[in-house]
């Protein structure tokens, strides 16, 4: 317990010093708190301290289950939640930047009717959650969530794969490649947004593809009935 406080105690000094310490269920915004508001998890992050307090619904993507973190002096105690790493769904992860670097970590209680739904979650499922902004820690917002409904249409490893390697074709000037993958990346059932740009990608790749090689005009043989031999002369 002294070696956990000792570790978090620079972060909550650091809060301070921010203006940005620790909340809990009061907005900083003049209109107070929001309840069941829909909400960009890209956006709630970006400005937290505006969300402190409020319930919203989103959209995440699982990337990973930990099973330890550090709850530093939030109510986020491993033994009372569980926890899921998130990508906003705005994301695009096809790009390495933001696939590296997921959006949250958001919570569930342990013994609630979410646990199991959070811990069969595999990577790229979909979910459209509600969620309370419980806390802030230096600016990040810890987020327990209340409601969880899956989506079907999410990204699989292989269309991940040939999203991911259509982008680098491309950066590499492969656009033909890159038009393939990116096709093959579409043949999954998508999100919507994903697909629109993914779709666009393959356009602009195509666009920039070389024009492809006619082949040469075929020779037709034709037999000669005063020599006995056959000539040749070329269609159109």
């Amino acid at each position: 317990m002294i070696k956990t406080l000792s570790r978090s105690l620079p972060l909550v000094l650091a809060a301070i010093l921010t203006g940005m310490a620790i909340s809990d269920g009061h907005r900083t915004g003049r209109d107070g708190p929001i309840a069941g508001a829909r909400a960009n998890l890209a956006e709630v992050v970006a400005h937290s301290t505006d969300y402190i307090g409020s319930e919203l619904r989103f959209t995440i993507q699982v990337e990973s289950q930990p099973k330890q973190w550090n709850p530093y002096l939030t109510r986020f105690g491993t033994e009372d939640f569980a926890a899921v790493i998130v990508w906003a769904d705005e994301q695009n992860l096809w790009q390495q930047e933001d696939y590296d670097g997921p959006a949250a970590m958001v919570f569930v209680r342990r013994g609630s009717d979410l646990e199991p739904i959070a811990a069969a979650a595999q990577r790229y499922a979909r979910f459209e959650v509600t969620g309370i902004v419980r806390q802030l820690l230096v600016g990040r917002p810890w987020i327990e969530l209340t409601a969880m409904t899956p989506l079907r249409p999410q990204f699989t490893t292989g269309s991940m794969i040939h999203a991911s390697r259509g982008v680098e074709l491309m950066a590499s000037e492969h656009f033909d490649l890159a038009a393939q993958s990116f096709e093959r990346a579409l043949a999954s059932d998508l999100p919507e947004r994903a697909r629109v740009e993914l779709e666009r990608l393959r356009s602009e790749s195509l666009e920039h593809s070389p024009p492809p090689i006619e082949p040469p005009a075929k020779k037709n043989r034709v037999w000669s009935p005063v020599t006995g031999a056959s000539s040749s002369h070329k269609e159109g």
